[in-house]
């Protein structure tokens, strides 16, 4: 771990051929080796032994070997495009050829390219958390894997509080890397706040993993405290929201304060109208024949009000509209505001209880300052 070194190989062919360097790792898994590529990597051709129609290339590949990843088999591949498409190629990119390179990694515990995983029940009332990490040679079970919950250390098997040390496997895909498995039973609000570690050394050292329950876990999500504020601070404005609804909605009904109309509509042509009544009494006497005077009647001459034959409502026509529709907006938004407000709760408090399946943050901190 942490060394340098440098892999050269000899190549000829004609055109010039492109030299590329490959990896396949102990999965089987073939990618490009961590050097300069094609026309980037380093090369330099031997005059001596080329000729007009076959050119000899020396090429080097600096490895630094940082991290478990660089174990595998390593080889070159030199390639000459012919023709348009793909390059020909020997020997192949994806199968070693007979001159390889086998590197095997030691060193200290590091972390994996896998983040912390969390896997938590279908009630999120339980969760596994997992925990990759690599290791050459492999630790010694039971006391260099621990896993360390508010600085009371677990072996493979124990229980502390609602931890338990569930088990380590060794990953099939990678052989010098691991996963650690610890149980969460009976998740609450303080278990985010636990510093969870995992401690893990060999022959060659010794590293702790953070283990972030806070993000794992869902902390940027409300939690049940917080919840409970919200949901405090909603049913409050709820409250004072329906108190307002209701005192307008009465004065309203009960016609108080601006909403009075106690007062009469009066015509300004009423004090006219009255003038206009007339009692006209005339007395009327004939004389028939001179003999006899006939009796006296009185006639009345009725008076009715002013007709207005303008077609406009007057102001005091409009306020009971208005009124009623002031008092039917009025319980709508209530109405509204109550269902709205209802569905958020249901929402955020649901929300709150769904399980989390996500990964975690990579907390991976290599010591790549010493080269060899």
């Amino acid at each position: 771990m942490n060394s340098q070194f440098k892999i050269g190989c000899q190549v000829e062919g004609y055109p010039r051929p492109i030299v590329f360097w490959r990896l396949r790792r102990p999965n089987g898994q073939v990618v490009d080796a961590p050097c300069p590529q094609g026309y980037n990597g380093q090369a330099e051709e031997d005059a001596a032994r080329s000729s007009p129609s076959n050119i000899h290339l020396n090429t080097l590949c600096n490895l630094r070997i940082s991290n478990y990843s660089h174990s595998g088999t390593y080889w070159c591949s030199a390639c000459s495009y012919v023709s348009q498409g793909s390059p020909e190629c020997s020997p192949s990119l994806d199968v070693p050829g007979p001159s390889t390179l086998t590197v095997h990694v030691q060193g200290p515990p590091m972390q994996s390219e896998t983040p912390p995983m969390i896997e938590q029940s279908g009630t999120g009332e339980s969760a596994v958390v997992t925990v990759h990490y690599c290791a050459e040679p492999a630790p010694q079970l039971p006391r260099e894997v621990l896993f360390s919950i508010n600085q009371n250390d677990l072996q493979v098997g124990h229980s502390w509080q609602n931890f338990r040390f569930e088990s380590m496997n060794q990953n099939s895909s990678t052989p010098n890397c691991y996963s650690a498995r610890l149980h969460i039973s009976a998740i609450s609000d303080d278990v985010q706040s636990h510093q969870v570690l995992l401690k893990v050394t060999n022959s060659y050292g010794h590293k702790h993993f953070s283990v972030p329950l806070d993000a794992l876990l869902g902390g940027n999500s409300l939690s049940s405290g917080e919840l409970t504020g919200w949901i405090i601070t909603l049913l409050v404005f709820l409250g004072v929201a329906l108190v307002i609804a209701l005192v307008i909605v009465c004065c309203v009904r009960k016609q108080l304060f601006c909403f009075n109309n106690n007062k009469s509509v009066e015509s300004e042509y009423d004090g006219k109208a009255s003038k206009s009544n007339l009692h006209v009494h005339e007395n009327y006497s004939e004389d028939i024949n001179g003999s006899r005077n006939m009796p006296s009647f009185e006639r009345t001459q009725l008076s009715l009000p002013p007709h207005h034959s303008s077609t406009f409502a007057t102001p005091m026509q409009w306020r009971e509209p208005i009124r009623r529709c002031s008092a039917g907006c009025l319980l709508r938004f209530a109405h509204v505001f109550c269902v709205t407000a209802s569905l958020l709760l249901f929402y955020s408090f649901n929300k709150s209880r769904l399980p989390n399946n996500h990964e975690g943050l990579n907390y991976a901190e290599l010591a790549l300052s010493r080269a060899m």
